[in-house]
């Protein structure tokens, strides 16, 4: 529909050795979308850091920074994020699923 994958196809492209910088509320890497994992061998998630914390607030005059081990997302928006760029397809949701209107 859109070209891409003829163009991949044409230009030899698949994604090897591409890395991609997220900075946003975190990523879910437990997701079975994508990858289930963190920090594994074969696994999308090798890097990763938490800036702020889960308790950060930014509407408060104080707001507390404790930034966490991993960067595990509180808030589902950069899972969001994640999942438009580096989903795997469907891994969790049956793939004989319908959609159906009215």
């Amino acid at each position: 529909m859109t070209g891409v994958a003829q163009a991949m196809q044409e230009f030899g492209l698949d994604g090897t050795g591409v890395k991609i910088g997220i900075v946003d509320t975190g990523v879910d890497y437990n997701h079975p979308e994508l990858g289930a994992c963190w920090k594994t061998e074969g696994c999308p998630w090798q890097f990763g850091e938490d800036f702020i914390g889960d308790k950060y607030d930014s509407s408060s005059d104080n707001p507390i920074i404790e930034p966490n081990d991993t960067p595990m997302d509180c808030d589902g928006h950069g899972t969001h994020v994640s999942g438009i760029i580096g989903a795997r397809g469907p891994q969790h949701f049956s793939r004989n699923r319908k959609v159906r209107s009215g």
